[in-house]
């Protein structure tokens, strides 16, 4: 998921659909993600870019498990990015701006997200006293979304999101299948450009061969290449078919 959001082309389309705002890629610079923390801890957060003319950042992090302290890492986050970006010769000044950290949490986990999105919301209380929004965040959470939806929409990283959605192996290969045939169909040529064809195609192909080894892998893609996304399954069912039988079923 870093390596697709990685890229510009894929990032700025999570954050206008997800925000609901409409920046141009070209509008986008990334941003160094390793910062020192406080305690001086090297901390790095998963992807942020920055708007060219503005002290505006977007922070993208991904989550596979449910983390119950993601809202303090989020102001943690901020904090450090707002001290990394901060000109020390302006700041002083009554017309500077302090730098805007939009977070936004992209969880891909098997179970439903259950952590507050709002750090005030697992904070102390006083009686008759307002809090401040601090570490608040947006939440993607790919069991909002349902498979077609996720193959549907014209990203790359949905791709991916629907990858981990997979229940075994042969749904994971059908997956691929699906998303390979939708990345490569004649009128989408515009929008997926070699970058993230190539991405996609080696993230997937590193996933298969973990799953099924080396050598049936290179034949599943070789097969995806041959039949110009029609792929011939036979292959693949009999390679798992030598671990598990039951697959046939």
């Amino acid at each position: 998921m870093r390596s697709i959001l990685d890229l510009p082309k894929e990032a700025v389309k999570l954050i206008n659909k997800y925000l609901k705002i409409n920046i141009k890629e070209i509008e986008l610079e990334k941003y160094n993600s390793s910062f020192i923390t406080i305690n001086l801890k090297n901390r790095e957060a998963d992807i942020i870019y920055k708007l060219k003319e503005k002290n505006i950042f977007f922070l993208i992090e991904h989550q596979t498990k449910i983390d119950y302290s993601m809202p303090f890492r989020i102001l943690e986050y901020q904090i450090e990015i707002i001290r990394s970006a901060i000109n020390g010769n302006n700041i002083n000044k009554k017309e500077y701006k302090i730098p805007l950290i939009i977070p936004i949490v992209l969880y891909t986990g098997k179970t439903k997200w259950n952590v507050e999105t709002y750090i005030q919301n697992i904070q102390e209380t006083l009686s008759e006293y307002k809090g401040i929004e601090l570490g608040k965040f947006h939440l993607v959470d790919i069991n909002d979304y349902s498979n077609d939806e996720l193959l549907k929409e014209d990203t790359i990283f949905t791709k991916i999101m629907l990858a981990e959605k997979a229940k075994d192996k042969l749904d994971l290969l059908n997956i691929i299948k699906l998303s390979y045939n939708e990345i490569n169909k004649k009128n989408n040529s515009k929008i997926y450009n070699k970058e993230q064809k190539d991405r996609y195609n080696n993230i997937m192909y590193e996933i298969v061969k973990n799953k099924i080894g080396n050598e049936e892998a290179k034949e599943f893609f070789e097969n995806l290449k041959i039949k110009g996304g029609e792929v011939n399954m036979f292959a693949v069912y009999e390679t798992i078919d030598n671990e598990n039988r039951s697959y046939y079923e």
